[in-house]
């Protein structure tokens, strides 16, 4: 499984809809964040490196971890992917080796187009869209029994 965060209130939303689920289906999930750098001509913008854009990112994705996981007594087994690009096509590109797609249903990337409705009609898998309407927060499962 593969879901997107963003650190946003939605991408929260999916991860946890995403760990539960990994937690039952008891497989591997992979959490990405993308990141890019943009500018606008004629606008000035401060010099960030590469290096600390990505650095920030996998600062965000640990921290998304660390948040959710206190609800979770046990976690999947998770890769954490800082991902440089622009949220949908890295999103499907990641969806070619994934079972099914997770993404919140407010995140947008730079280019104002929701980064859901883009998975949805481009993913090589399913793609569950976690929305906050009629969303409900609910214990994680208890790990699936061997025996």
């Amino acid at each position: 499984m593969v879901v997107g965060v963003d650190g946003s209130a939605a991408g929260r939303r999916a991860l946890r809809w995403a760990l539960r689920e990994a937690l039952r289906r008891r497989c591997r999930l992979e959490v990405v964040h993308c990141w890019y750098s943009r500018t606008t001509e004629g606008t000035p913008v401060a010099v960030i490196s590469l290096r600390d854009l990505r650095s920030d990112s996998e600062g965000m994705l640990r921290g998304e971890i660390a948040a959710v996981s206190r609800r979770f007594p046990a976690l999947p087994a998770l890769t954490l992917t800082s991902a440089h690009g622009r949220p949908v096509p890295t999103l499907v590109a990641a969806s070619e080796r994934a079972q099914l797609l997770v993404v919140g249903a407010r995140a947008r990337s730079g280019s104002g187009f929701e980064v859901a409705d883009g998975c949805v009609r481009h993913a090589h898998c399913p793609v569950v869209v976690v929305d906050r309407s009629g969303y409900r927060e609910s214990d994680p499962p208890a790990p699936a029994s061997t025996g």
